[in-house]
């Protein structure tokens, strides 16, 4: 797959082919459930990969558009890397999961069978040296694309005179649709005219082609520089509305950090939050834990606020995202801001109309 570029020297897209690539997801336990939000977006928005194929031993002839949200077609599911191949060609597997011991015979028969791997992982292929020798005798390529130790940036202060106006798309917990509204909002901005760009934060927004960098595997003593530094890379491009996709949120438990980075070193112009009213619980634990308990919608727009820096704009909420017709009205009884669901028909125009404003 001779398209894929260094995407670790400053601001980059990992990915530049002039057609799809056809590729397997690797997600064993996934599909279906909050964790499998990358194999939704992949799905989704399939810019460069087109999904012919998954991996899932739970999910093995289960339908697709019945049990990932968002997706109305049905991506074939097997038990295996051999099942799938004995239907489908692909150039490359995307690893969604940790390459662990119990997997690693399924990546070598990848690699054996010359697929490029993909990996979205923190635990890195090329590390693993009997994967990486196996590679080199098949004319296989590894990709880790939260590799990006060698990135490092402190603020960069001309994000104070920048031209372009900055939205952070935000959300009051993880695998909520922050990619998905942000993309959809990017292609509303472009379809008016505006020139508009996703910063992409994660490892799925770099596989659907978008510039930026992978954050929440960033040093955490240079994230907030990072972005800033990105930021004012793409202000200098000429973009005029910068969307920045948000990662977790600013009081998830888990990984608040990246929230905060992200929001501080973009020192955006508006917010966009993306909530579901019906959830109570933080998800990216257990799926059926209660244990951490979320704030209410008001709460996160007031500590959003109040988190504004003395220098540069203050962090107003302009609009909210969600999921479904019933969430809309909910939150509409509890906030006079607007509400859309970018998946319904008109859902981005309603939100950029508000950014616009």
């Amino acid at each position: 797959m001779s398209c894929l570029t260094n995407p670790y020297i400053q601001l980059t897209n990992p990915f530049q082919c002039e057609k799809k690539i056809d590729v397997i997801l690797f997600a064993h336990n996934l599909i279906g459930t909050v964790r499998g939000k990358s194999a939704n977006g992949l799905m989704i928005h399939d810019h460069l990969f087109k999904v012919v194929a998954i991996i899932d031993n739970k999910s093995v002839n289960k339908k697709t558009s019945e049990i990932c949200l968002g997706i109305h077609h049905d991506v074939p599911i097997y038990e295996n890397i051999k099942s799938a191949l004995n239907f489908h060609k692909a150039n490359a597997l995307i690893l969604l999961i940790p390459p662990t011991l119990e997997w690693y015979s399924e990546i070598e028969t990848a690699i054996q069978l010359k697929l490029d791997i993909i990996n979205t992982s923190f635990v890195f292929l090329k590390k693993i040296k009997k994967l990486s020798k196996l590679s080199k005798l098949n004319n296989s390529k590894l990709y880790d694309l939260r590799d990006v130790s060698n990135i490092k940036a402190y603020p960069n202060i001309n994000i104070l005179n920048r031209k372009s106006k900055v939205i952070y798309v935000t959300g009051t917990d993880c695998g909520l649709g922050k990619r998905v509204a942000t993309i959809e909002l990017v292609k509303e901005a472009k379809k008016r005219g505006i020139k508009s760009v996703v910063y992409a934060t994660g490892q799925t927004g770099l596989m659907l082609g978008e510039l930026g960098t992978v954050v929440d595997s960033l040093v955490i003593e240079f994230s907030n520089g990072v972005v800033s530094q990105h930021i004012c890379q793409l202000s200098d491009m000429g973009y005029e509305l910068i969307f920045v996709e948000g990662q977790s949120d600013i009081f998830h438990p888990a990984n608040s950090a990246v929230a905060v980075a992200l929001l501080h070193g973009a020192n955006p112009d508006g917010l966009i939050i993306v909530h579901d009213e019906k959830r109570k619980y933080h998800k990216g634990f257990d799926e059926n834990s209660e244990l951490y308990r979320m704030h209410t919608l008001e709460r996160y727009i007031k500590t959003l606020e109040m988190m504004s820096l003395p220098c540069g704009p203050i962090y107003k909420t302009v609009g909210i995202a969600t999921i479904g017709e019933k969430n809309i009205n909910d939150i509409k009884n509890i906030i006079n801001i607007p509400v859309a669901d970018v998946r319904l028909k008109g859902g981005s125009s309603v939100l950029l109309d508000a950014i616009l404003k």
